[in-house]
Formats: C-alpha cells, structure tokens, sequence
C-alpha cells in the first residue's frame, strides 16, 4: 500500500535545522548549506560571486601540464569538493523537478521489475532506483542513507529501505525545493577554445570554433537527464542561432596583435578560456515518465565574452561582443 512521506516527522526532525544558505567564500567557492546535518554541504566554484559552470579550475598554477604528478594531495581534494559539489547540486535540481511523479512512489514496497506494467509502476521503479544508486548515498552520510539499498535478504532491504523513505526523504524533497529559485539560476558558463598556428596575418587573428551546445552545466561531463536548449531572448542571438552548424558551433576570428600571437607561440600557448555570463530556467515542460530528461533552456544576460589566459580567470586578454562576431563564410 503506498503513502505519501510524513511531513509532520519531517517537520519534528528539521525544526531548529540550518536553513538553506548560499554564501561566497574567499577561495572562489559558493557554499550551500543543508536543511539537515546528515546531509552534505554542496560547494561550487564561482566567478565574480556566481555559480561557475562548464570548464572548471583545476586549481594547477598558470600553464602547469596537467599530469598525474602535478596534482599534490590538497589541489585533489579540492578537485574532489568542486565535482562533488557539482554533481550534488545537479541530483537536488532533478529531485525538485521530479516532484510531480513522486506520487507513482511506492514508500512501503520495493517495486520489482516487471514487463507488463503500467506507468506508475515504471516511475517507481525508476525513482526507486534513482534514490537508491544515486541520491541518498551522495546527499546524506547518515547510516540509514548508506545503508538504502543493501541488505543480506529482501526483508533487510526492505527495512532500509522504509527507513529511508520514513525519515530522510521527506526532508531532501523540502530541501530541493530551495534550489533553482524562481526556476532559474544566473551563472558564468567558462569554455575552452584552442587555436592552431595559422595566424591570419589579414585579419588580425585566428579563426576559432565555439559551442553554443550547454549540457555540461549540471555535469563536468554531458548530462544524459538534463536537457538544456539555446532558446535566444535578444536579437543578436536569434541571429547568431540562425547560423548555428553542426553542433550548435560557429567558426569566428579571434582577434589578437601579431605581438600577443607570437608571445602564444614562443610560450606554448594553444588554449584560451571564454566566459559567458547566461542564466539557465526550466523549460516549464511537465514530464510523466521519471526517466525522461528534465529540459531547461538558456540565454545570455549579456552580449560581452570575457577571455582569459588562465583556468583560474586571474589574467584577462580581451573581450568580445556575441553583437559582432566576424563569422568565418563557407
């Protein structure tokens, strides 16, 4: 028989609880603060105290060869924070928008596999899974948490599993409410655009290629359960989606001085770093299959693309305008 979480024990438990806090810390970290203390704090990177998303400092001094060697003990733990962090974030995102479906979870069985079944019956399968491979390990270090989904026997299992849902679920469902405010998250998108050494002496520049494809916001790599779509709001970017290749790439000329080119050339330098500010929304699209990608879609809050020399965006080069971009003609 199901029921629905009690939220009158998650309210007994939560009161007195550290509210939902975001807060810049000195070393470029954003840090959002549990309803709970069994759960974990989540850390992102940021640039000019917003939430920093696709390629990420990975804290090695400018121009250190990332190597297997060049990593010492701290730079890897505060690897392991960010990406931690990250992909955290990213599960409390798609709790709060599976939200609707949690009515088809079975709180007091575990849903089997079944080849003739109905939706409900998939969307608990799913959600079961979900919260047992995924969520409740990473989220919340509490025993009962570390515990969903073990056990020598199914009664075992099942014991843990009603433990779970009974005491923890109903307080992670709360605290993904918080997340994505007003559906929406306003950020630094950071990608990385490499150049050959074919300078076009002409045109003061080189010709470079850059996605407008954004699927590695909510992951460090391509998220497969969240969908996010260039959807233009300004004119200058129906333009730009207009002449979108394959990919969603355009090819432009990267301006730089012959004298910078050289400096890139003499020193090793193939790779520059472009940073959008954007702000992701959800598309506002309700799903009834718990696997299906939750969609959002993106635009730019402004035209201007900062580019930078270093992963940390410590040493700025120039600036250009998505308004103007000189765009390579076939």
């Amino acid at each position: 028989m199901k029921r629905t979480v009690n939220l009158c024990l998650f309210l007994i438990l939560g009161f007195g609880a550290i509210t939902t806090l975001a807060a810049q810390d000195s070393g470029g970290l954003m840090t959002i603060n549990p309803n709970q203390d069994d759960f974990a704090t989540i850390h992102l990177q940021t640039h000019k105290d917003l939430p920093r998303f696709g390629v990420f400092d990975n804290y090695l001094p400018a121009r250190t060869k990332a190597t297997r060697t060049s990593y010492s003990p701290e730079i890897r733990e505060k690897i392991k924070t960010v990406r931690t962090g990250l992909s955290n974030y990213s599960l409390m995102v798609r709790l709060k928008y599976l939200a609707p479906l949690m009515a088809d979870l079975d709180t007091e069985r575990l849903t089997p596999m079944a080849g003739n079944s109905t939706k409900a019956h998939r969307n608990s399968v799913f959600l079961q899974s979900f919260l047992r491979t995924r969520l409740a390990s990473s989220i919340c270090h509490a025993e009962v948490c570390q515990n969903l989904g073990k056990g020598r026997n199914e009664f075992e299992r099942l014991r843990n599993y009603k433990a779970f849902t009974s005491k923890y679920l109903g307080p992670l469902q709360e605290w993904a409410k918080t997340f994505f405010e007003d559906d929406q998250v306003v950020g630094y998108h950071v990608s990385s655009v490499s150049f050959g050494r074919q300078y076009d002496f002409e045109r003061k520049g080189y010709w470079v290629s850059h996605s407008f494809g954004m699927n590695n916001v909510f992951s460090m790599g391509k998220a497969r359960d969240m969908r996010i779509v260039f959807e233009p709001k300004a004119p200058y970017e129906n333009n730009l989606k207009n002449k979108l290749g394959r990919g969603n790439a355009l090819q432009f000329l990267l301006k730089m001085d012959e004298e910078t080119a050289e400096r890139y050339q003499t020193e090793g330098i193939t790779t520059l770093y472009l940073v959008k500010k954007i702000k992701v929304q959800h598309a506002g699209k309700a799903i009834d299959n718990a696997a299906q990608p939750i969609e959002f879609k993106y635009a730019h809050e402004s035209p201007e693309i900062e580019i930078y020399e270093d992963l940390a965006l410590t040493k700025p080069l120039s600036a250009l305008s998505l308004n103007d971009l000189i765009l390579k003609t076939p």
